[in-house]
């Protein structure tokens, strides 16, 4: 091997195991830190559309109104908007139906608010596993480079007949590089994903918060069309 122990050169003499394993380690990272970009984005994006939405919402604008502007948007609902369509259809949807019994009625309503929350929470979670199982197995994969690098230096070292540091340390630094960049991969991906997953759960906990209140609202609603509707009921017997 060549004396000079630049960086370069030592990856350009190294062994192609180790190569393969730096080059999984750098693609690794390019996944981690475009996961942590496009969260980072797509949370933003989140709670814009929730604070937007809860100003409409708490403006005391009729829920109708409210229904019949989103359907006009061309964009995907998302966040509140997704949860108010789900239980305002379901609301209306059941209120349609000739059935009296509220007890009946309320399940179905709930139902449709929490499967809404659940969905915006897997949509909010999505890919952030991804990002620790990264942040986890990173240092491990950079051991196994410095192991294999470490491997082939002595098997390099057995036909040498005199070894001396100059022979031994290149071999020994590109077995040492790939425990390095496992750490540098793995320290952003942990940091990130405590800080995306604390993120998530503060969006999460104001959508439940946004679930439980409209489903209140929905439930007073629901009482009070059902009651009209069995007043009108008995005055046609």
């Amino acid at each position: 091997m060549s004396e000079d122990l630049s960086l370069l050169t030592i990856l350009d003499n190294a062994s192609w195991p180790v190569v393969a394993i730096i080059l999984l380690l750098i693609g690794l990272s390019c996944i981690s830190w475009s996961i942590v970009i496009r969260k980072y984005l797509f949370f933003i994006n989140t709670k814009r559309n929730i604070t937007e939405f809860e100003k409409i919402f708490w403006s005391g604008i009729d829920f109708i109104k409210i229904n019949n502007d989103m359907h006009k948007k061309p964009k995907h609902k998302s966040g509140l908007e997704y949860i108010f369509s789900s239980g305002f259809n379901e609301f209306t949807r059941q209120n349609s139906l000739n059935v009296f019994d509220v007890d009946k009625l309320f399940p179905h309503i709930r139902q449709a608010i929490r499967m809404s929350v659940m969905n915006e929470q897997r949509k909010l979670e999505q890919t952030l596993p991804m990002l620790a199982s990264i942040g986890s197995i990173s240092p491990y994969i950079g051991l196994l480079g410095t192991v294999v690098g470490i491997i082939s230096s002595f098997f390099s070292l057995a036909v040498i007949q005199q070894p001396t540091l100059k022979t031994i340390a290149p071999g020994i630094a590109e077995a040492l590089i790939t425990t390095a960049l496992g750490l540098v991969v793995a320290i952003p991906a942990i940091f990130f994903y405590n800080k995306l997953t604390v993120y998530a759960e503060q969006l999460i906990s104001r959508c439940d918060g946004f679930a439980e209140e409209f489903y209140a609202i929905l439930s007073k609603k629901s009482y009070i069309v059902n009651n009209l509707k069995e007043k009108d009921n008995d005055n046609t017997r």
